[in-house]
């Protein structure tokens, strides 16, 4: 039994080390080689679920879109290089990083929508909820819709180090022996 004990403990101090290690490698961003791409910009389907209204995204940039077209090779490499990206940022520590993640939320494409959803979970600040239930209440797919909301609920939940800063100030801590 011991032997077993002894044998999980290091298997579980192996894999947080190498978690703790494990750097994600950083992606530029694809932009247009010239003002010609641009114009070759069209709407991805779901497009029509960005929000037009400047003044609701609360100060957020606009998402970036693809400037390949919808169906190309070049479409779907650039969307994983924005996926990337995104995932990148969610290691920062900075409101710039956050109100990217943020606005990509809103981009047309399914795939950045999700990767910026899992970003905002790594990022992990509180700041984002409002966003998120603002954004459930302005999204049109349920399934979508419920992610949101989960991800804000997940997000309100204090952290460890919340609980115990709370139960510390209370002398609330349970007593080692």
């Amino acid at each position: 039994m011991n032997r077993r004990a002894n044998f999980l403990t290091g298997c579980s101090l192996a894999i947080l080390a190498a978690a703790l290690v494990w750097v994600p490698p950083r992606e530029s961003v694809v932009k247009p080689a010239d003002s010609r791409a641009k114009s070759l910009i069209r709407a991805a389907p779901g497009a029509d679920r960005v929000r037009a209204d400047p003044n609701s995204s609360g100060g957020l940039p606009a998402p970036q879109l693809s400037p390949h077209a919808p169906d190309s090779n070049e479409h779907d490499l650039w969307i994983a290089q924005r996926c990337q990206a995104i995932e990148s940022m969610a290691w920062e520590n900075d409101d710039a990083s956050l109100k990217n993640i943020l606005a990509e939320l809103r981009n047309p494409e399914a795939e950045i929508r999700e990767a910026a959803l899992g970003a905002v979970v790594t990022f992990g600040s509180k700041a984002a909820i409002p966003h998120l239930e603002d954004l459930a209440r302005t999204t049109e797919d349920p399934a979508e819709k419920l992610s949101l909301l989960k991800t804000a609920e997940n997000l309100k939940i204090p952290s460890a180090t919340e609980y115990f800063a709370k139960a510390k100030k209370k002398n609330d801590l349970p007593q080692g022996n």
